[in-house]
């Protein structure tokens, strides 16, 4: 980067339908370029999230604060997608089926280009009588305020809940039939709140 010009690249289409991440890093020397975000530090990352979809083209552009924060050493630019293996899951027909002895399941708060919510459908262990069951909804990313959904088999709602803030967990517990059916759903409030953080869903219970 000479003169204070700017630094372009093109990302051309091919893109699969995930999330783009692009990161640029910066060594910190009295002449080196610094972008106006950032604070100074020894060795600087700073890394752009942005929603894409399939075969869309983006340009980067990058730039020095100052037109006279010039240097002959290099940085680096480089960009990757977050593929969301789930999707599509958008509704019950597409359910991600669990494995209930599985633990946690991770996935992505990705609705402004995958869809609207993530559904999961999971079986109970076969037995007798109720089975008491937890249902969690855990490492939410601090921009996202999460809701939770439970149904049964014929998709009446049994139980949800909103978290009372972005970044907060949910816990829904319910009783459900041993050898039964049901669906988790997972949105958050608003589709602009996207992460590239991965959130958990576990579901628990002991027939």
């Amino acid at each position: 980067m000479y003169g204070g010009a700017d630094g372009w690249a093109h990302l051309p289409p091919g893109w699969q339908d995930s999330k783009l991440i692009v990161a640029h890093n910066f060594t910190n020397r009295a002449s080196v370029p610094m972008p106006k975000v950032v604070h100074v530090e020894p060795v600087l990352t700073r890394a752009l999230f942005q929603i894409a979809t399939a075969c869309e083209s983006f340009y980067v552009r990058v730039k020095p604060s100052q037109p006279s924060q010039t240097s002959n050493q290099p940085y680096s630019l480089s960009a990757s997608t977050i593929p969301d293996p789930d999707e599509p899951n958008d509704n019950f027909a597409h359910a991600t089926s669990l494995d209930f002895a599985a633990g946690s399941h991770q996935g992505y708060f990705f609705e402004l280009a995958s869809g609207s919510r993530d559904y999961y459908q999971f079986t109970l262990p076969a037995g007798q009588g109720p089975v008491p069951v937890t249902v969690k909804l855990m490492n939410v990313p601090v921009n996202v305020k999460p809701r939770l959904y439970v149904y049964n088999s014929t998709k009446y709602l049994i139980t949800s809940d909103t978290s009372a803030a972005a970044g907060g967990q949910i816990t829904l517990t319910f009783n459900g039939q041993a050898g039964g059916s049901y669906y988790a759903v997972v949105v958050p409030v608003y589709k602009s709140q996207t992460s590239p953080q991965p959130y958990l869903l576990q579901i628990s219970g002991t027939p």
